[in-house]
């Protein structure tokens, strides 16, 4: 229900209730269903890690001020689930895979023997995509979107 504290937007009310047969209530009720319409909609991109995305426009609202522009309040039109992974998970995937495949050389090396300066090359370079991932990770929580179950 909408809450009027000026004294005269409060009769301007009751006139236009009088006018049109209607009580304070109905009025109330009125503009606040017209008020719920009053936001921009967008489609809402679901990924498969529980991260979200506003995608395309999809309605204006009877708030904008020009052509073109919206009222800065995003809601959800509709909901797609995609398949594919955001994309700091696909580039944490990636640094995963090389992490492996580095540790796997490391495991082969040692095996051979007398391929040392080989070993800590390799694990600086996991050193470093460790610390690559852990950036990723802590720039995808800043700058989250959650879905909430």
């Amino acid at each position: 229900m909408t809450i009027v504290s000026d004294p005269k937007q409060t009769q301007q009310k009751q006139s236009r209730g009088a006018a049109l047969g209607k009580d304070m209530a109905t009025v109330d009720r009125e503009e606040d269903s017209k008020a719920s319409t009053n936001m921009c909609f967008y489609e809402q991109i679901v990924n498969p890690c529980g991260d979200w995305k506003w995608g395309n426009f999809k309605s204006h609202c009877s708030k904008e001020y020009r052509t073109g522009e919206t009222c800065g309040m995003k809601m959800v039109f509709e909901s797609f689930h995609v398949s594919e992974n955001c994309k700091y998970c696909v580039k944490i995937e990636t640094k995963q895979g090389r992490i492996r495949k580095e540790q796997d050389k490391i495991k082969r090396w040692k095996h051979e023997g007398n391929r040392r300066a080989s070993i800590e090359q390799a694990q600086t370079s996991i050193a470093e995509l460790e610390r690559e991932i852990w950036e990723l990770n802590a720039k995808r929580e800043s700058q989250k979107h959650r879905r909430y179950d």
